[in-house]
């Protein structure tokens, strides 16, 4: 636990946010005087194609030390380069670790992904003393993405993580992606609206209605799935080796990385074409390298080994490098991902308190596939489908926007009940005689009760705050832990109840005049409605206050 302040209303001179995908990442900002003049970085080019983005492939490349090397494409590119001459010995190359902290997993995450490893600090600093002559590190207010379905332990552990890259505790806020799209795109917005963002890992719905005052209120809780765009590289690169082989595959990633993410980057281009729209033939570029791995694993020519596997003569070799992939073939590596996400988007919408949202906005690096934006407009034709210019930049626009003005969001529906360990007035309709206590004042009471401060699917606004009084907590003579709990019953009576999950713990710290008064009470403050649960302890009778974070990585 440790005892920082929240990040309040600030006066810096510039908003810088970052926007880590799975697939991809970038960064842009904007000055205090003209926030709406969003700079973004010029052009990122791939060196394996001929694509060119105004972001960069989230790869972080490790030396045989440990320590940060590159991002980016230029990572990907020097360990190919390393690969190929079999110089990569302990070097360690990250790739789409994203997902790694999705699934409520993020100890797992710290075990295999260090914080430190995410965004160095010299990197960070070069972006600002290139991108802004005469702006120091305090002038900057940072504001990081994540997905809004995103657990509270792994949004945590986002922070961390760019906490020990430097990033001032204060001087940083996380925003949730599909909120941060909806204010970029606020001028195309009617009352009551949908953002569907899909990403590169994660798929992302939130749903909201504009004020008069010109902010916004969440109208349902967030929700999504894992079901991106990598969903479809998944599926392309097994109809590969369901052709050429796993060990064809398996060579061509350990002897050649460059030509195997060469076949990735040439993919990344198919997926965004208007050739998905025409429903015809799509050409697969195939490098020398997977020809010549495949032929000697399989001992036979190609267009041999590709008429032979399991799709026949559906799928031809064209020499001397090019696969032709039929539509109907194609039309599966997509339709997992879409058809989650348009199933889940229709059973949204058949929800009593979304049934007036006729506007849907699809936002995301995998919104620019033409064939998602069809399917969606198939799919939801009664519905106005708003699909905006760069709709993968959309959530980074949004972002900085939203770190100039962060109460823009005047409210949100809660995801879960939260509550606190603690003992109330036993109720023998409500208590089971085995949580029967009597404390010291003899009072009758119910052990490890759940100390509700707010309720799954309330709506609450900005900042709104629910406090709890307690008496010193049983524990150490110096400090003590308070235990947080969550639940999606609406109100569990005990933290044992099936539905309750213990997410994390407040360290609290005494003085020695605390503990010697024995009518010491603290004052507990949970502050909702912001993209983070902030808590304040006070202690009533000095009125002494400290800002507290809650340890969800640590269960001990």
């Amino acid at each position: 636990m440790t005892e920082k302040g929240r990040p309040e209303k600030h006066n810096c001179l510039l908003v810088a946010a970052f926007d880590f995908g799975t697939t991809y990442s970038g960064y842009a900002f904007s000055f205090r005087d003209n926030p709406t003049n969003i700079h973004v970085n010029s052009c990122w080019t791939s060196g394996f194609s001929q694509l060119m983005s105004l972001k960069t492939s989230t790869s972080v490349l490790l030396n045989s030390a440990g320590e940060f090397h590159s991002f980016g494409f230029e990572a990907e590119e020097a360990y190919a380069d390393l690969a190929e001459d079999g110089e990569h010995g302990g070097w360690r190359l990250f790739r789409r670790f994203k997902m790694m902290l999705h699934n409520n997993t993020p100890r797992a995450s710290v075990t295999n992904l260090h914080a430190r490893d995410t965004l160095p600090s010299s990197a960070r600093g070069r972006l600002i003393n290139k991108s802004s002559v005469g702006v120091t590190e305090a002038d900057v207010f940072y504001v990081i993405t994540v997905p809004a379905i995103w657990d509270v332990r792994a949004q945590q552990f986002m922070r961390k993580a760019a906490e020990e890259a430097g990033i001032p505790a204060a001087q940083l806020k996380l925003v949730l992606e599909p909120e941060v799209a909806s204010i970029w795109c606020e001028g195309e917005l009617e009352a009551a609206y949908m953002v569907v963002d899909i990403g590169g890992g994660t798929v992302d719905v939130s749903v909201h209605e504009r004020n008069d005052n010109g902010t916004f209120k969440e109208i349902h809780q967030a929700s999504g799935g894992a079901w991106g765009g990598t969903e479809v590289d998944k599926l392309f690169l097994q109809t590969l080796a369901d052709i050429f082989g796993e060990e064809t595959m398996k060579r061509l990633r350990e002897e050649m990385m460059m030509d195997f993410l060469a076949i990735l980057a040439d993919f990344e281009i198919k997926k965004r074409s208007h050739d998905m729209r025409t429903r015809g033939l799509t050409m697969i570029k195939i490098p020398a390298s997977l020809k010549e791995f495949c032929e000697e694993v399989k001992g036979k020519k190609m267009a041999d080994v590709v008429k032979d596997s399991v799709y026949g003569e559906s799928v031809v070799y064209k020499a001397p490098d090019k696969l032709r992939v039929p539509w109907d073939i194609v039309k599966t590596w997509f339709d997992k991902s879409v058809n989650n996400t348009i199933h889940h988007v229709k059973h949204l919408l058949e929800e009593p308190n979304t049934r007036g949202v006729e506007t849907i906005i699809l936002v995301g690096g995998f919104a620019e596939s033409t064939y998602v934006q069809e399917r969606f407009r198939e799919a939801l034709g009664d519905k106005h489908i708003i699909i905006p210019s760069e709709p993968g930049l959309a959530v980074l626009k949004g972002a900085v926007k939203f770190g100039h003005n962060p109460a823009v969001v005047a409210s949100r529906i809660m995801d879960y009940t939260y509550g606190v360990r603690g003992d109330l007035a036993f109720d023998p309709k409500k208590h089971k005689e085995e949580y029967k206590i009597v404390n010291k004042n003899g009072r009758v009471m119910a052990k490890n009760c759940f100390v509700k401060f707010c309720s799954i699917n309330q709506e609450i606004v900005y900042d709104e705050t629910f406090k709890h009084t307690s008496k010193r907590l049983s524990g150490s003579k110096k400090s003590s832990k308070l235990l947080i709990y969550r639940s999606r019953d609406s109100s569990p009576v005990t933290v044992s109840d099936s539905a309750c999950e213990k997410i994390g713990h407040l360290t609290i710290s005494y003085s020695e005049e605390d503990i010697e008064d024995d009518d010491f009470k603290i004052e507990t403050s949970l502050t909702f409605g912001d993209t983070e649960l902030w808590v304040k302890r006070k202690m009533l009778k000095s009125g002494k206050e400290v800002d507290l974070i809650i340890d969800c990585l640590d269960h001990a």
